[in-house]
């Protein structure tokens, strides 16, 4: 008879194993964590006696694995656990009972379940040495009860989630959602009664464009206006961006229409990536990098660090000091962001119904002071404190009176 405690060096354990292993030790004692993971000692042992009750689960698989594996000489061993009736026992099993019951319904190898119950078989078994060591069995029939109840009342709990969430539902979420459904078949509609009246036509099928006042029902002739009209209003943002490598780099400087395009295209593109627009409807970054794309990218540092992000009123107080600083009577287009979403898909009314395109405008303009430009917009010498002149001036801007 040995006692593993007396072991200290890695030199005395494995002597003391093969002591163990060839049967000249008999009977080996030892603590769970002296005597678990690594005691390869199950050649010849038929039992095990625990003398007490650990604090983990895992610390009773340890225990079983010294003698259940392979390599153990007996087709059958015993397992023996003592308790002691009316003490600390049936405690500590019922504290190893509840930890048992979740791990071993999360480590299976079953298919997993939507609800994880309460007992499971290897639970059960540490439940009965606690009603052994209580000695009353009306204790385990008191836990059952206990336990369906705790369900129960879960389940209840559950229903009464799924209740209320249902009744949300059916009086918020579901009428709304009606009624945009109900908007966008009639803005599909719309859309459609429009898209008749533009069918495309000849051999190019190509829809009738309408340039400067003027419609175009062939491809060709549209296309060379279209150039023309490019010609004449090149992009001056490209022109004086980092991008711009053969031409000056001042207002109006690119003279070729495609270059001026493509230099445009990688200077939107940075706009976008230094507003740090995450997709294609983050509309207050895409917003914040039209009016970087304008303005210049210095606009978009200057924004995030003093205001957050844009708003019309941070885009009109950098277009007055840029121009003050320049000696310019004017800086830029306050209106840019506006100007361009109205060509814009995510911001126009047919693709989510309702105004949405009049509100994303009017959205821009928050912090005007003086209610210019709709009041002269709409042909008012002075300022006129009427909605109309806003509310007008919205829809022109997202093309509605035009069409």
């Amino acid at each position: 008879m040995r006692f593993i405690h007396e072991a200290n060096t890695d030199a005395q354990k494995k002597e003391l194993f093969a002591k163990v292993r060839s049967g000249e030790v008999r009977v080996l004692l030892g603590s769970t964590p002296k005597m678990g993971a690594g005691t390869n000692v199950q050649d010849r042992l038929i039992a095990i006696h625990n003398c007490d009750c650990p604090w983990r689960p895992s610390d009773l698989e340890q225990r079983l694995g010294r003698l259940e594996r392979q390599g153990n000489m007996f087709p059958e061993v015993e397992v023996y656990r003592y308790v002691t009736e009316q003490t600390f026992d049936a405690y500590l099993y019922q504290l190893v009972e509840g930890k048992q019951k979740f791990i071993s319904q999360i480590m299976t190898s079953k298919s997993p379940v939507r609800s994880a119950e309460d007992v499971d078989e290897v639970a059960l078994s540490f439940a009965e040495v606690k009603m052994l060591a209580t000695g009353d069995e009306r204790f385990k029939e008191k836990m059952d009860l206990d336990m369906q109840v705790a369900k129960l009342k879960v389940l209840k709990q559950s229903y009464l989630s799924e209740h209320y969430d249902l009744e949300d539902r059916i009086l918020k979420h579901y009428p709304q959602e009606i009624k945009e459904y109900e908007e966008r078949i009639i803005g599909y509609g719309n859309d459609a009664k429009i898209a008749s009246q533009h069918m495309p036509q000849g051999e190019d099928k190509f829809c009738p464009m309408t340039l400067n006042g003027v419609t175009y029902k062939e491809k060709a002739d549209a296309g060379g206006m279209l150039l023309a009209i490019c010609k004449e209003n090149p992009l001056s943002q490209a022109a004086e961006g980092s991008f711009n490598k053969k031409y000056p780099h001042e207002p109006n400087g690119i003279k070729d229409p495609e270059y001026s395009i493509e230099c445009g295209v990688q200077e939107l593109k940075a706009a976008l990536v230094s507003a740090e627009v995450e997709n294609p409807i983050d509309m207050e970054r895409i917003k914040l990098a039209l009016q970087g794309y304008n303005f210049g990218n210095g606009y978009i540092s200057w924004a995030k660090t003093n205001y957050g992000g844009y708003s019309y009123a941070n885009a009109v107080e950098f277009s007055a000091m840029q121009a003050q600083r320049l000696g310019w009577e004017k800086y830029g287009d306050t209106q840019y962001p506006a100007h361009v979403l109205r060509y814009y898909p995510y911001g126009r009314a047919f693709t989510s119904g309702g105004n949405q395109a009049i509100v994303e405008v009017a959205l821009t303009q928050l912090g005007n002071e003086g209610g210019q430009p709709y009041w002269s917009w709409y042909g008012f010498e002075g300022r006129v404190e009427w909605c109309a002149c806003f509310a007008s001036w919205c829809a022109d801007q997202c093309g509605y009176l035009e069409s």
